[in-house]
């Protein structure tokens, strides 16, 4: 391991670990084929089993716990969840009643988290459609005469095990094996989610399965606060009209006089929030979800000018109690 220097800043591949930039690489190491060697600690594969990897950091590194680990990742995830209160309370509202099509529904997230050096976890991202994949791409060596098969005229392209392929998985002629790791993984996963929804849909309200750690962001004070500002964004009329000047003086007046912000400011606000900040690409998505945050980032606009002295979640609770949400 070198630390990100200028000297190593570019090689890009040493310090980002996707696999979809990585497995063009000369160096990138396939997962083992044998269930035993995958779960292997001393395994060089590129891509490994979070518990070989574990296994390995609590043999080199005396600091490492696996329990803090989860720990504090557990505590990452049910923050960003509650930041995510806004969103699924709107898409909520959209189904009938609320009722057993909700319990029956669920969605797959991808979070993308680093270590420091002290092995606190830092979100780099969020996956809302992370792959399910469970093959992975092989480049052709340049004597494998295969080559010479591909090269005549009008073959086609073809996906398959051990099968020549020229999909966008990689620029050269390559083929397609199932990644065992992947496989293992990845159906651990999505079975245990089948499992939670059977245990649900028979009455169960605390669901278990042994690979799922359980978090509850309705515990989180952040998801509390992330409630009140969609009551008051869907009470103010939702996308359509929580924006305008009509009603963010009807709703936001009460903070008008306080520090420097006057009406005629929540009319400049009405329109500079026009228009979104944020961009969809889900088209099953609701107009208004993302909408949502526009109105948290007016709120707090609106308290800086107001409550200067404040910030953060309690510059937000403040803005929220005067206006009487």
């Amino acid at each position: 391991y070198e630390e990100p220097s200028e000297k190593n800043m570019h090689q890009c591949m040493a310090h980002l670990t996707n696999y979809s930039l990585n497995k063009r690489s000369e160096k990138f190491e396939h997962s083992p084929e044998v269930l035993e060697e995958v779960f292997d600690p001393k395994s060089v594969a590129s891509k490994r089993p979070m518990t070989a990897v574990f296994t390995r950091l609590e043999a080199e590194c005396p600091g490492f716990s696996r329990e803090a680990f989860y720990d504090s990742v557990s505590l990452l995830v049910q923050t960003t969840v509650s930041a995510m209160a806004p969103v699924l309370l709107n898409c909520h509202r959209g189904v009938e009643g609320g009722n057993d099509s909700t319990r029956n529904s669920f969605q797959v997230l991808g979070f993308d988290v680093m270590l420091d050096r002290s092995f606190k976890p830092f979100l780099l991202e969020i996956n809302n459609n992370p792959s399910l994949c469970i093959d992975e791409a092989l480049l052709l060596e340049p004597d494998d005469t295969r080559l010479a098969e591909r090269a005549r005229p009008g073959r086609p392209r073809e996906r398959g095990e051990g099968k020549v392929c020229q999909c966008m998985d990689m620029a050269q002629p390559h083929t397609h094996r199932t990644s065992m790791v992947d496989l293992v993984v990845k159906t651990t996963a999505m079975v245990g989610i089948f499992r939670l929804l059977e245990q649900m849909k028979h009455g169960n309200e605390a669901p278990e399965v042994d690979d799922y750690i359980p978090i509850d962001a309705s515990n989180d004070d952040f998801w509390h606060l992330m409630q009140r500002v969609e009551d008051l964004f869907h009470r103010s009329g939702g996308g359509q009209k929580a924006f305008t000047s009509y009603s963010l003086r009807r709703h936001l007046g009460p903070l008008c006089g306080h520090g420097a912000l006057e009406k005629h400011d929540l009319d400049t606000m009405a329109i500079r929030f026009r228009s979104t900040n944020f961009v969809s690409h889900d088209r099953a998505a609701k107009p208004d979800s993302l909408r949502l945050f526009d109105f948290l980032d007016l709120l707090t606009q609106a308290g800086r000018k107001a409550f200067p002295a404040l910030g953060g979640r309690d510059l937000v609770e403040q803005v929220l109690a005067v206006i009487g949400s």
